[in-house]
C-alpha cells in the first residue's frame, strides 16, 4: 500500500519543477517553496493540517493529490516530450540487447548441435 505522503512528495517535487505557477495560484503561495517538504508544509499551513504544532504531512499530501486528481491545478501532464523520447531510446536499447542475447543463445544452440552430431 502506498502512503499519500510518499506519493505527494514525488508529485510535489515534480510540480515544483514543471508547474510552479499553478501551485502558487492554487494554494495562494506568496513565494514558491524551495522543495517538496516545504511545499507540503505550506499547503498544510494554508489548509489547516496542523497536529501538535506541526504540519500533518499525510493530510497535506492527501490535499495535494486530491487537487491534482480533480484537475484543480489546471491542465497538467505527468509525461513530457523529453520523457517520451527517453523512453523510446531506452526501449530501443533494451530491444537491441534482447536481440543480441537471443542471437548469442541461437549461436550457442547451433554450436552444441554441431558437436552433438559430429
Amino acid at each position: 500500500m502506498f502512503e499519500y505522503a510518499d506519493i505527494a512528495m514525488f508529485a510535489a517535487d515534480y510540480l515544483l519543477q514543471a508547474y510552479p505557477h499553478a501551485l502558487q495560484a492554487r494554494f495562494n503561495l506568496e513565494e514558491l517553496p524551495e522543495n517538496d517538504v516545504a511545499l507540503l508544509d505550506a499547503i498544510g499551513v494554508r489548509r489547516g493540517c496542523m497536529r501538535k504544532g506541526a504540519v500533518d504531512l499525510e493530510k497535506a499530501g492527501t490535499i495535494l493529490i486530491t487537487e491534482l486528481r480533480a484537475g484543480n491545478l489546471g491542465p497538467i501532464t505527468l509525461e513530457t516530450p523529453e520523457m517520451v523520447s527517453q523512453e523510446l531510446i531506452d526501449a530501443k536499447a533494451e530491444e537491441a540487447a534482447k536481440s543480441a542475447d537471443k542471437a548469442a543463445r541461437e549461436l550457442e544452440r547451433k554450436r552444441k548441435a554441431q558437436r552433438k552430431y559430429r
